[in-house]
């Protein structure tokens, strides 16, 4: 190593002198550091130039006969040395710059006081040393020589960086952490050198050190200026976006007042603005749209009962009175005010179109009804994408919402029950999943009344009880019947109802009592109670009209307080066999069947067939028929493509890649497949046509392919024609395809592999 410092050091010092001239000239340029930081920077800089510079120049001319060897010997040896204990006062400046400004000290250390002066002593021993020999002597030859006391030249820069390190160590807490690295490393690089160099005469390693050092000054001095610059950029930005989030803050408070204002003196919009506006907001983020945009649309839809004119007035959003006012329109041009269709509508006014009819609608319909409005209005009043994604966001609440009802929960609080019927709780819905139901029940204290607990057995679409004619109708309300704690029902809507009593035992007083108990299960069209009360036992067996509608248990009574009601499930779950039937099951499939048994859907995919293995050609055929009751447009077939180890929907290893309904609606790509789905209505009667085609029955035909990891599906049936392209992420994957559907009938299934 020493041997090519020995080489090239020449040449090292020539780029190390270059470097130092280049950045003086950037630091004399550098406009972000302060003129004083400059000054000093330019000063350490310069002073490794002439150390360099001069070293190199003593090495050149050493030994060099004629007048320019003996200056050059001469003038060189001097500003080395000289320039060496100028290093440590140039840097004792930098310290102390540092300190004074960043570090914010009123008055310079003591120590840096002693190296300044340790540093200047230095200095002066050279320039006596020139006439005394002390450090240095140069002979007859012009050649360099160690003088006795060589070593005090090296007091300086040895000694003094050991005590401006113990200075820079104390106040570290006042330097940038870089700064303060550039600082250790320009005295611990030379110290270490400086010990080298007592030993390897003829090297200028401390000279070279002491250069490179001085370049890390500058160059962690723009890291430090970067990293200020950096929090001051922050800084800007959190003080801009505080101030942009107090603008909207304000803006929003002052569109909610205008909204408020147009709300005033109708007690049923009370909100709504702020209902619509969410909505929107959540329909707008569902599509993709950028937070700009997101905030636009909200700012539309809470103005959107606010006349335009004012609105122009706001010019924050310059398209907001533009999209207010078609808002109004309907997708495909029957709208007000000027018809206009489609991509003529804005995005804005398309998405607040749909929130703002939902809204309108959730008032007063259930959800089903307001999902129906959607599927069948895509496309003609509202834009096909974002009613899609409005059943989208409606169909996970809902799932959701059963999820977390799922849970063991606390049902609606206490019951006040006077005359009979006039308080009812919450629904509890009875399905296959054995419920247990539990509450206290205490007698009024009207006295000479008699008090009773009992249950209401139900359907409506939205699981509440309801006595009023218009939302019996709107809510599709059916009572099936009422049970009693003393063992007598009522029979309604129901095909029959049984009770059996297991105890002979008297009723105690008037039925109330601290132990009252319910267990309820259902299985297809029959359901059963178990009601349990002061002793007695009472099992009670409900042929429902059909399997197709959902059944609630809703608690009520007269001259009694109901409390404490709970709901758990048992985790038993009802098998066939397990209810005894006391009416005859109804079924729509009694027909010849095909290669495919037929079946019986009653609720959504509550019944599906088995898997086929889709191949590079399948065509499937079958007969479909809506049941009876149903109302909707998705009640019709659906085709699953799935996969599972025993080819059963829902079965071991099941994983979804698809379900397409023949309304015209779809799941969508999912973490199995990537799907494409493309709709088209061609010589379409409308879907009340739709419908009733659909309870007369209709032949449909599948036609399915696969290529690969590739699986296409069309078919058109009553105006409507799909085209699915579904792309298996695992091209390994087994694919089968399943019927199943919701209140419909399949029937004559066929299948053809070409």
């Amino acid at each position: 190593m020493m041997v090519f410092f020995a080489d090239h050091q020449l040449n090292m010092m020539l780029a190390l002198s270059g470097i130092c001239a280049t950045l003086s000239i950037l630091i004399i340029i550098a406009k972000a550091l302060t003129v004083r930081r400059r000054a000093v920077l330019v000063t350490v800089e310069l002073t490794a130039f002439g150390l360099v510079t001069f070293d190199r120049l003593a090495y050149i001319f050493s030994g060099q006969a004629g007048t320019a060897g003996y200056l050059m010997v001469r003038i060189s040896n001097f500003f080395v040395f000289f320039l060496t204990s100028g290093m440590v006062l140039a840097f004792n400046i930098y310290i102390g710059d540092l300190l004074m400004s960043e570090g914010q000290l009123e008055s310079l250390p003591k120590r840096l006081k002693l190296t300044m002066a340790m540093a200047m002593t230095g200095m002066l021993l050279i320039v006596l040393s020139q006439f005394t020999g002390l450090i240095y002597y140069i002979d007859e030859s012009n050649i360099y020589h160690r003088s006795p006391m060589f070593i005090l030249c090296y007091a300086a820069p040895v000694i003094a960086p050991l005590i401006q390190l113990s200075v820079i160590i104390q106040h570290r807490k006042r330097f940038n952490r870089s700064i303060f690295i550039s600082l250790v490393l320009f005295i611990v690089v030379p110290i270490v050198t400086g010990i080298v160099q007592i030993f390897a005469y003829g090297l200028s390693l401390v000279n070279m050190s002491m250069v490179l050092v001085a370049l890390t000054l500058y160059i962690f001095a723009y890291f430090d200026i970067n990293e200020s610059v950096e929090k001051m950029h922050k800084a800007e930005m959190y003080d801009l976006d505080k101030d942009r989030k107090s603008s909207r803050r304000l803006f929003e408070q002052t569109a909610k007042a205008l909204a408020e204002l147009s709300e005033e003196g109708d007690r049923s919009k009370k909100g709504q603005s702020e209902r619509i506006a969410q909505k929107a907001e959540q329909i707008a983020r569902a599509s993709g749209k950028n937070g700009e945009e997101c905030e636009s649309i909200y700012f539309t839809a809470l103005l959107s009962d606010v006349k335009p004119d004012i609105l122009s007035e706001i010019t924050e959003y310059p398209d907001l009175s533009r999209n207010v006012m078609y808002s109004n329109e309907y997708y495909d041009g029957t709208g007000s005010p000027e018809g206009k269709k489609g991509n003529q509508i804005p995005d804005a006014a398309r998405i607040v179109a749909v929130a703002r009819r939902y809204e309108n609608m959730a008032v007063s319909c259930p959800l089903a009804m307001i999902r129906e409005e959607f599927v069948k209005e895509a496309g003609l009043k509202y834009d096909p994408d974002y009613s899609r994604i409005l059943v989208e966001l409606m169909d996970e609440e809902a799932k959701s919402k059963a999820l977390s009802e799922a849970d063991n929960r606390t049902v609606v609080s206490d019951l006040d029950c006077k005359e009979y019927r006039d308080s009812f709780s919450g629904g509890i819905e009875i399905t296959s999943k054995v419920k247990r139901i539990s509450f206290n029940c205490s007698p009024s204290r009207d006295e000479g009344k008699r008090g009773m607990s009992a249950v209401v057995l139900y359907d409506s679409l939205d699981g509440s009880v309801h006595d009023n004619i218009h939302t019996i109708k709107a809510y599709d309300y059916i009572e099936y019947g009422e049970a009693w704690f003393d063992g007598h029902m009522i029979c309604t809507r129901a095909r029959n109802m049984e009770i059996k009593t297991l105890q002979d035992k008297a009723y105690e007083e008037t039925g109330t009592g601290e132990d009252h108990e319910i267990t309820a299960e259902r299985y297809e069209d029959h359901l059963r109670l178990v009601m349990k009360c002061s002793g007695k036992e009472h099992i009670i067996i409900v042929a429902l009209p059909d399997a197709t509608r959902s059944s609630y248990l809703a608690l009520t009574g007269q001259w009694c307080h109901i409390s404490d009601i709970r709901e758990e499930f048992t985790g038993e779950e009802t098998k066939e066999g397990d209810i005894r039937r006391i009416a005859d099951a109804i079924s729509y499939i009694d027909r010849i069947e095909s290669d495919v048994p037929n079946i019986q859907i009653d609720r959504n995919r509550s019944a599906s067939t088995a898997g086929i293995q889709v191949t590079d050609h399948l065509t499937l055929r079958f007969h479909s028929r809506s049941l009876p009751t149903a109302s909707l447009v998705w009640h019709c077939p659906y085709i699953l493509f799935f996969y599972s180890d025993d080819m059963k929907v829902e079965g071991p290893g099941y994983r979804e890649y698809e379900m397409i309904k023949l309304n015209g609606e779809n799941n969508g790509s999912n973490e199995f497949a990537d799907c494409h789905f493309i709709l088209k209505k061609t010589d379409f009667d409308g879907w009340d046509a739709w419908m009733e085609k659909n309870r007369s029955g209709f032949e449909c035909e599948i036609l399915i392919s696969r290529r690969g990891n590739r699986i296409t599906m069309t078919t058109v049936n009553m105006g409507i024609s799909i085209q699915e392209t579904i792309t298996i992420k695992d091209p390994e994957d087994k694919v089968y395809v399943a019927l199943t559907g919701d209140q419909c009938a399949l029937t004559d299934i066929r299948t053809e592999e070409n």
